[in-house]
């Protein structure tokens, strides 16, 4: 049974499709993988074929180290997932990781955006790297119930539904935020503190200090 998975070389393809590679249906882009894949302790030789995603549903650590892209719909529902490094990625397209009840933890120092339901459904998220991001599209963490603070340095624009059903969501730090929208935390909107250099007193926010939260 696949636990463990760390692709080095996982990259966009574009080249001719092969009948002879095992491909996953669920994504519209082919990733490419390098020659040599660790899995556990074994070396599997695999020159210039993919990774089939299909087989994926059973790993529970991820870790791609040249990935810029993760694919629309490219592990949802991976429910054993748990972490996932990804350190050069920096877009992760809609429903990417939606619904992977078990990932806790995304390490990704160089992500920027992330498209609509990206994370929606990750009920056990409570870690993930927003220092570099500076766009999140709605639904982004749709019902992500152990997200407690977020640190977001570039991030402008928060949209509707960006944290709905966040319920353990206390702060979130971003210093260049402009514009909130009202739905952006759905219900809970008020339990939210928002600390950033500019006034959002249009959008219902009051100027906030930062709080000192028990880390999860």
């Amino acid at each position: 049974k696949l636990q463990y998975i760390h692709l080095p070389a996982l990259k966009q393809y574009e080249g001719e499709f092969n009948l002879d590679w095992s491909v996953s249906t669920d994504s519209v882009v082919l990733s490419k993988i390098a020659e040599k894949t660790h899995i556990h302790n074994s070396l599997i030789i695999k020159p210039e074929k993919c990774f089939s995603l299909e087989s994926s549903h059973s790993i529970q650590i991820l870790i791609l180290d040249i990935a810029t892209e993760i694919p629309m719909g490219c592990f949802t529902e991976r429910k054993q997932l748990q972490f996932v490094s990804c350190q050069q990625v920096q877009i992760i397209r809609a429903k990417a990781f939606q619904q992977c009840n078990s990932l806790r933890k995304v390490k990704s120092k160089s992500l920027q955006i992330i498209k609509c339901r990206g994370f929606s459904g990750c009920l056990k998220l409570s870690q993930i790297d927003l220092d570099n991001v500076v766009e999140l599209q709605s639904d982004a963490f749709f019902n992500c119930n152990c997200l407690v603070q977020l640190k977001m340095n570039k991030l402008k624009s928060i949209p509707q539904s960006c944290f709905e059903f966040c319920p353990s969501l206390r702060q979130i730090i971003a210093d260049k935020l402009e514009n909130v929208d009202q739905r952006a935390f759905g219900f809970q909107c008020s339990n939210v503190n928002i600390v950033c250099k500019n006034d959002l007193t249009p959008f219902g926010w009051k100027k906030c200090k930062e709080e000192k939260l028990q880390e999860a």
